[in-house]
C-alpha cells in the first residue's frame, strides 16, 4: 500500500496543501514549525484515525477556522485505488469528525482502517533504550 496523493485544508498550519507522493522512500526536511511533523501525523491519521500528538481533535483544525479536511489517496500493489477523508467541523465546543471511503460515508470505522497500515517511532520512543532504568 502507498499514499499517493494527500491533501490537507485548513489542517494545523495547512491552509491548503496538496502533495503528490511517487513511489519509494521520501524525507521530509525543513525548519523548525514548518509542518513535517505535521505531515507524518496526516498520514498516521489516515491509518488509525487518531492522532499521536494530541487527543483533542480540535487541535488539528488550524486557527481561527471552524472545518479542517485531510484526504488520501492510496494505491495498493494490485493498482487498485483507495481514497479516505476526515472532516473535522467545529459545532459550539466540539469538535465533531466524519469518515469517508470512495467519498461514501463509513459506517464502521473498522472499513476505513483497514487500508493503510502504519507504525510510527518517534524521538520519544528512544526513551526506553537512553534513558536510567526506573
Amino acid at each position: 500500500m502507498q499514499v499517493t496523493r494527500l491533501r490537507l485544508r485548513h489542517f494545523r498550519n495547512y491552509n491548503d496543501q496538496t502533495l503528490e507522493l511517487s513511489p519509494g522512500t521520501h524525507v521530509f526536511e525543513g525548519a523548525n514549525a514548518q509542518g513535517k511533523t505535521a505531515l507524518l501525523e496526516a498520514i498516521y491519521l489516515g491509518g488509525t484515525a487518531r492522532s499521536f500528538r494530541t487527543h483533542r481533535e480540535a487541535d488539528l483544525i488550524q486557527w481561527s477556522q471552524q472545518s479542517a479536511e485531510l484526504q488520501m489517496e492510496l494505491c495498493r500493489d494490485s493498482g487498485r485505488q483507495r481514497q479516505l477523508r476526515i472532516d473535522w467541523k467545529l459545532q459550539g465546543a466540539q469538535c465533531r469528525r466524519e469518515f469517508f471511503l470512495q467519498d461514501l460515508p463509513v459506517r464502521r470505522l473498522s472499513e476505513f482502517l483497514s487500508d493503510l497500515p502504519v507504525t510510527l517511532f518517534t524521538p520519544d520512543d528512544l526513551e526506553l533504550v537512553q534513558c536510567s532504568p526506573q
